[in-house]
């Protein structure tokens, strides 16, 4: 049973911070060389590409040019980028995609991503507000998932080794761990011992992008060395009234 909890700047930078995160599109890709095509649709416009055949070659000449971002907008709606796309100033040519199926705006993606992450994080802060399985301290909730057998830290003085097990995505959806590497840490803890499996929860209801919710576990304690005497004196030492 823990007897003091102090959580550290972000127990979540120590446990998962480094993780390698990748964003859309994250499997490795290489640009293709063009398959061979036996027709070459020419157009002028945007207009004029909805003729083309979709898997045939394209070449986009267009009549009225303002700037060489126009080239890259046709790419970007009309080539397949998994093969090569030939451009300059004059024009490009591609393989014909056809239209996209869906065109996006990542800033609009995030900021839907955000508030459903906020809604969620406001409603397990409540959920867990009731939970008697869950500690609280501030916006920092944590149970123990599984016991180990280890000596607990004997103050709150010690180094743990943590090895994040999972990790949760807004939806509350678990995803195991599989490459963790074991992060040491200063934390202020009493009752954590060798061998515990705790899910934690960090929540930032100003920034939800920066909670985290997370399974790690203790996989060594090694307590600190005492602080000299007179950092000692320092620290314990009461304010002079005013």
């Amino acid at each position: 049973m823990f007897t003091r909890f102090i959580p550290a700047a972000g127990i979540a930078a120590a446990v998962i911070g480094t993780l390698t995160l990748t964003g859309c599109g994250s499997d490795e890709q290489t640009v293709k060389p063009a398959p061979i095509s036996e027709k070459l649709c020419v157009v002028r416009n945007y207009a004029e590409a909805a003729g083309c055949t979709k898997g045939d070659s394209i070449y986009f000449a267009p009549e009225d040019w303002k700037n060489e971002q126009l080239t890259v907008d046709f790419a970007a709606a009309w080539c397949d980028l998994r093969y090569t796309v030939a451009m300059n100033q004059a024009g490009l040519t591609c393989v014909y995609s056809g239209p996209k199926q869906q065109i996006y705006r990542g800033l609009e993606v995030l900021q839907q991503k955000a508030a459903e992450e906020d809604k969620f994080n406001r409603e397990l802060a409540a959920k867990l507000d009731t939970d008697k399985t869950w500690t609280k301290n501030g916006t920092t909730y944590w149970k123990t998932l599984k016991e180990g057998t280890g000596k607990p830290c004997p103050d709150n003085a010690c180094r743990y080794t943590l090895t994040a097990l999972k990790t949760f995505d807004h939806t509350g959806k678990a995803t195991d761990v599989k490459t963790a590497t074991p992060q040491a840490s200063d934390l202020n803890n009493v009752g954590w011992q060798v061998g515990d499996e705790i899910e934690m929860l960090e929540l930032n209801t100003a920034e939800p992008r920066k909670s985290a919710h997370f399974v790690m576990r203790i996989d060594g304690i090694e307590k600190l060395p005492a602080k000299p005497a007179a950092e000692a004196k320092a620290d314990t030492k009461k304010p002079a009234k005013k």
